[in-house]
């Protein structure tokens, strides 16, 4: 996204303040090596283009590029990292799992990282592994860009009961 699109006010989320992570040109080369679910890759990756300005072009020989793969759980590492940079999709994933993963890749965060998220969602920590997951994915204000309130049927937030 854009300086203009992050602060226009007409968009709902949050994510990353660093230019350096955006993708080039608005260019997200990809591979998909988790051939099981490229439908829901194409679909998720589909969802992306009709509402951004992003493009998703299949990989030749680019140097960055994200690589699709079967994997136990479902993440990605957030904003373009340079490299090949995987986005691990389970056997239970489905397009929405992916626009997820793909969000995180493209430099969104969680929805839950909002400042004001305690006055939209209650967070059961005793029912976290360790409240390990939540606490890792809070970052510092200066990093990020929250723009309108909570929105609770972001892509960006985890049905109450994902596993």
């Amino acid at each position: 996204m854009t300086e203009d699109q992050l602060t226009s006010g007409t968009l709902k989320g949050a994510g990353l303040k660093s230019f350096t992570k955006r993708w080039p040109c608005n260019k997200v080369y990809y591979k998909i090596s988790n051939s099981a679910k490229e439908n829901d890759i194409i679909a998720a990756m589909q969802h992306y283009e009709t509402y951004t300005n992003l493009r998703f072009i299949e990989r030749t020989d680019q140097n960055n590029y994200i690589d699709f793969v079967s994997a136990s759980d479902n993440c990605s590492k957030l904003g373009m990292t340079g490299g090949r940079q995987e986005i691990r999709l389970s056997s239970g994933a489905w397009k929405g799992t992916a626009i997820h993963e793909i969000g995180h890749a493209i430099g969104l965060i969680h929805e839950h990282c909002k400042e004001g998220r305690d006055a939209a969602i209650i967070i059961v920590w005793d029912n976290i592994e360790g409240g390990v997951h939540i606490k890792k994915n809070f970052y510092e204000t200066k990093t990020r860009y929250f723009i309108d309130r909570f929105h609770f049927y972001s892509v960006m937030l985890y049905h109450s009961f994902e596993q």
